[in-house]
């Protein structure tokens, strides 16, 4: 009776522990099976308590998925489908199954996107934070949500208050330039490639009657001379420096113009020779050759600037990049501060104060301060000065004098050399030597190291970062005072400089130094 209720698409048979079938609701009642011991589902079903398997019925002739199941009293429930009939519940059970894979995957986006947001979000702060400080803007970094983005994000902050300390520094450093060229008597133009200037210091805005105009104009907006531009643009053209007189409103101006090879700019330096063309024509020598010692640093800076504004960068190099424009704004303003110091002396307008200055602590002094770079060099110092004298000078001076000369002697000897500086009272006069076993100086040459801008061996001093006026303001700072001044020297050996000032010039600088 059971096995007549049983549905007609699935087949359920009852077999004993032997094989026997007792039920099988495929067949009619009274009706009577073979053995079923050796089917494959019965047989693991004996052994291992279930089994299931898909094969052709002996009994009905279609393929059958079975199941097989030991009871607890020994008989075996074995239930069967055929096959057909799984892929109809398949299909039937497909439409759901996709709507709810769909919904799981939109979900499982969903999920996805804001967990993505959540962990990028913060480095996408950090890259915008990194970009403002390539643009030199300052940046706020809040801490951020996952701990493993600290490190990053403390770097970045600390980078920022590195690059906004080296800007604010790069800055003074500009505005220290600025005031100085302000200061200089002799007019400065620094123009870009397509003559457009730059910079112009106050004495040319005053020449050109131009001090209203802003920076960025074209060159004849503030000199008004067609001929003047006409030849910038030669020079730039051809990278030839470049002279010419040019007369202003009943004044003249020697005008020296010459290329910044590598930033295509131009350097134009005016002096006014109205009132004396001889001095005029010193003057002119004088700042060709400053216009061409600035061409190394405004080029330096100008092309690391540049690379300054790129995003191809990573923030070591900028860092790197800002630290060779503090090396060439320093070296620029040594350069200039040098050119001013020989221009107070040679017009005797230095205000300096004539007061007994004891020799030996400034000799000691330029030895302490010196120090650093003779052991740099691998050279020893040694002074004998207990015998100094006291000389009526400005102190400022005297110091200049010794520390040049010791400099120069550090700078032009050999790893291993010896600087000896000497000072004692000589025929009513302050005499000091300061010597060295260095390279020495050929003697064509001992005649020219007192000019300006005059190196016996370029290349080393370039990489030192001499100025190359250091012995021409030791020789206009002895002159001032009424003294004199000389090298001893030979190729190889070394060489002596010795200064020879008078313990009370006769004619004492008086004022006070600016």
């Amino acid at each position: 009776t059971l096995c007549a209720n049983l549905t007609a698409n699935a087949r359920i048979t009852v077999i004993d522990s032997q094989g026997n079938v007792l039920c099988d609701t495929s067949v009619e009642e009274g009706e009577t099976l073979e053995n079923h011991e050796s089917r494959p589902e019965v047989e693991e079903a004996l052994l291992s308590g279930s089994a299931t398997s898909l094969r052709q019925s002996d009994t009905t002739q279609e393929t059958m998925l079975y199941g097989a199941v030991l009871t607890e009293n020994g008989n075996i429930v074995r239930l069967s489908e055929p096959s057909n009939g799984v892929l109809e519940y398949f299909w039937l059970l497909l439409p759901g199954l996709l709507v709810g894979f769909a919904g799981a995957l939109l979900v499982a986006l969903l999920l996805a996107g804001r967990f993505a947001k959540s962990v990028t979000r913060p480095v996408q702060e950090i890259g915008q934070q990194m970009m403002k400080i390539g643009e030199g803007e300052k940046v706020q970094i809040d801490p951020p949500e996952y701990d493993e983005l600290l490190p990053i994000a403390q770097s970045t902050l600390r980078l920022s208050q590195q690059v906004e300390e080296t800007v604010q520094k790069y800055k003074r450093e500009r505005r220290r330039i600025d005031e100085m060229l302000v200061n200089m008597e002799e007019g400065f133009i620094l123009t870009d490639g397509d003559v457009k200037v730059l910079s112009i210091n106050h004495a040319a805005r005053k020449w050109f009657n131009c001090e209203t105009l802003p920076d960025g104009q074209d060159l004849v907006c503030y000199t008004r001379s067609p001929q003047l531009c006409d030849l910038a643009r030669q020079t730039l053209e051809d990278h030839q420096p470049r002279r010419m007189d040019l007369h202003q409103e009943g004044s003249v101006f020697d005008v020296r113009l010459g290329a910044v090879r590598k930033g295509g700019g131009l350097v134009i330096v005016l002096v006014d020779v109205t009132g004396d063309r001889q001095m005029g024509q010193v003057r002119q020598e004088f700042f060709a050759s400053a216009s061409h010692e600035l061409k190394t640093p405004i080029t330096s800076i100008g092309g690391y600037a540049e690379l300054l504004e790129q995003d191809s960068f990573t923030p070591q190099q900028k860092k790197d990049f800002l630290a060779q424009i503090r090396r060439e704004v320093k070296n620029m303003t040594a350069l200039i501060n040098d050119i001013l110091t020989i221009s107070r002396l040679e017009s005797g307008e230095t205000g300096a104060t004539s007061q007994p200055v004891e020799m030996e602590p400034v000799i000691r002094e330029a030895l302490c301060s010196v120090q650093p770079l003779a052991e740099q060099n691998q050279v020893t110092l040694r002074a004998d000065c207990e015998d100094a004298p006291t000389v009526y000078a400005d102190r400022r001076h005297m110091y200049s004098i010794v520390s040049n000369l010791i400099r120069n002697a550090i700078q032009y000897n050999r790893p291993g050399g010896k600087v000896e500086v000497e000072c004692r009272e000589k025929n009513g006069e302050m005499y000091l030597s300061v010597s060295d076993n260095g390279i020495g100086i050929p003697a064509s040459l001992q005649g020219r190291v007192f000019e300006r801008f005059f190196r016996v061996d370029k290349g080393r001093s370039r990489l030192t970062g001499g100025t190359g006026l250091g012995l021409s303001i030791v020789k206009h700072t002895a002159q001032y005072y009424g003294g004199t001044v000389g090298v001893d020297s030979a190729e190889g050996q070394g060489s002596r400089f010795w200064v020879q000032i008078p313990l009370k010039p006769a004619l004492p600088p008086s004022g006070a130094l600016n």
